[in-house]
């Protein structure tokens, strides 16, 4: 099975068609898949239709086609989104350690995409940037500018558990909405799913 938005907020499973596994793929069974709320919500509100729902999933290795190196049984993560299996290209699936809890890997794809979208922006060590939210985006995205170099991190963030975790990920000023200073940053990076 597999969940896909059939119509306007219309989640529906559908059965998933069986498919043989061929040379170089990998059968992965899901075992977490990442909601992400905001996301998901604007492809079940607007299409198109019908969409697959989800995007980056952990999952067990069951089956490897011929020239397949990956063992079965190997933990990966891939982006399958929110169905029971998939197959995928071998080199498409990122193998996870055994020392790595499930719920940390199935944080990759995001970490990943963070770091890309903030090498596009092309932010310099000594720019000031605001990070606007301290879920789990903005969390990754203040932990991949500190680590790139980037020392003046500042982010807003309402909830005060999340502030906290905005600290320890090394940003250096953390802002209730209505407290941080206006026009005082090189660069801003929107991470929050409340528009407001």
């Amino acid at each position: 099975m597999r969940l896909i938005a059939a119509s306007p907020c219309t989640p529906r499973w559908e059965p998933l068609a069986p498919r043989a596994v061929g040379p170089g793929e990998v059968r992965v069974q899901t075992r977490l898949s990442a909601l992400s709320v905001a996301s998901e919500l604007s492809v079940l509100r607007g299409g198109p239709f019908p969409s697959g729902l989800g995007y980056q999933t952990l999952g067990t290795v069951m089956e490897a086609g011929p020239g397949v190196t990956l063992p079965v049984g190997a933990r990966v993560v891939t982006t399958l989104g929110h169905a029971a299996w998939g197959i995928h290209r071998a080199p498409r699936v990122i193998p996870v350690p055994d020392d790595v809890p499930d719920r940390a890997a199935l944080s990759v794809i995001l970490a990943e995409e963070t770091a890309k979208g903030l090498r596009r922006v092309q932010v310099s060590p000594h720019e000031r940037v605001l990070v606007a939210g301290a879920g789990l985006l903005g969390l990754l995205s203040v932990f991949n500018l500190t680590r790139a170099g980037v020392h003046d991190v500042s982010v807003i963030e309402p909830r005060a558990d999340r502030q906290a975790l905005a600290r320890q990920f090394g940003a250096r000023e953390v802002y209730a909405p209505a407290a941080a200073p206006r026009d005082a940053f090189d660069v801003g990076v929107e991470c929050s799913a409340a528009p407001a």
